[in-house]
């Protein structure tokens, strides 16, 4: 095992495993199918078992998922919500009524708008309005150093999606000050969907034609949007003439290809892997090691926005450069919460992610029960 933090974490002092479920609205998703790894990869190094359900985009299917999690004996849930309030009352009662609690990952389950549930473990996530709020600030900088004027289209993600809505607020509250250097027009819903993010380029560029720069809400629809510019003969380089200003949300895989192919100028970081690691750290230190984690319930995951300046660093060099798709080489980096281990706190080694060393927890959470001492 190449990261030993979690060796044995999972492991009930009976000697059977702790089970634990994820629930995602897709994993067949550049930003979710990863995190989904990564839950597995973690969860197998410390012992444990791990079911895995994907919804289809359906919050009703998510909705009977969670009850086949209970009936499977979970002792705990990481979720990405599918939907905005529909999770509320079955995931309330399994904590409630059976113990079993859930973290979220990306974006909240919610009691009504905007009112966040309290029956949620802990939501360690990013500020979707900063997210909106970074990229807006790319584009003002960006046409206030070329002296020109930016026309730019918004690509929606899915109108009710909370992020999506949050993300369009952010960045409009940043550009709508500015109406002399930034004019926004939106695309129609694309629901994160590479073909109509492609669509929706096309369109724009037929309605507004001097379109000069385009908004993605994220970096999953990257790839229609590129080839929306492709077919529309927009498609230039940062630098050339030509060139459409391009931001995202995610630093995602796509973001990092389409920056380091020089299309992308930036994107947000909406990290999956950060926000999946401290939700899987909290879950596990409630549920293994028994120890509360009240003071984390709406914990801040700080990112930054990723450029070609910055692409190559840090966490984003461990998993798109160094190991893509090799999840059992990512490690665990002591990050935002308290990394838990059975080992000796003493033998297991700081690892802060390179360049964000004032972001480590300390000290490491041991178990109340002894150390884990490998049989082999």
């Amino acid at each position: 095992m190449p990261f030993p933090t979690y060796a044995g974490l999972a492991i009930k002092p009976d000697g059977t495993p702790y089970k634990f479920a994820q629930l995602w609205p897709t994993i067949a998703c550049p930003w979710r199918g990863p995190a989904a790894q990564q839950t597995i990869s973690y969860v197998e190094r410390a012992g444990g078992e791990i079911l895995t359900y994907d919804a289809n985009q359906d919050a009703s299917i998510m909705l009977t998922q969670y009850e086949d999690a209970f009936a499977a004996g979970v002792d705990g849930i990481l979720c990405n919500p599918a939907g905005l309030y529909e999770l509320y009352d079955v995931s309330k009662r399994l904590w409630l009524e059976n113990g079993i609690p859930t973290v979220v990952v990306d974006i909240k389950i919610y009691e009504s708008e905007f009112v966040a549930s309290p029956y949620v473990l802990c939501a360690p996530v990013h500020s979707q309005l900063e997210h909106g709020r970074n990229c807006g600030r790319y584009m003002l900088e960006y046409f206030q150093d070329k002296g020109e004027k930016g026309v730019i289209l918004e690509v929606w993600g899915a109108i009710w999606h909370s992020g999506a809505i949050l993300r369009h607020e952010g960045f409009h509250e940043i550009v709508d000050e500015y109406p002399d250097i930034i004019e926004v027009h939106e695309s129609a819903p694309c629901d994160w969907r590479t073909a109509l993010a492609m669509s929706a380029v096309e369109d724009g560029f037929y309605a507004w034609p001097d379109i000069n720069g385009v908004f993605s809400h994220s970096d999953v629809m990257m790839d229609g949007v590129i080839e929306g510019l492709r077919v529309s003969n927009h498609l230039f380089k940062v630098g050339e003439p030509g060139h459409v200003c391009l931001t995202g949300v995610d630093a995602g895989p796509l973001g990092f290809k389409y920056i380091g192919e020089g299309y992308q100028d930036a994107s947000a970081e909406n990290s999956s892997f950060k926000e999946t690691d401290a939700s899987l750290k909290l879950l596990m230190i409630y549920c293994c090691l028994g120890l509360d984690v009240s003071d984390y319930w709406d914990t801040f995951v700080p990112g930054c926005v990723m450029t070609k300046d910055n692409y190559d660093e840090g966490a984003f060099k461990v998993t798109y450069i160094d190991h893509p798709g090799e999840y059992d080489y990512w490690p665990v980096f002591d990050f935002i919460v308290p990394t838990p281990t059975r080992l000796d706190p003493k033998v297991v080694l700081p690892n802060p992610i390179p360049g964000e060393e004032e972001m480590m927890q300390q000290p490491r959470l041991a178990t109340p029960y002894g150390y884990y001492s490998d049989p082999d």
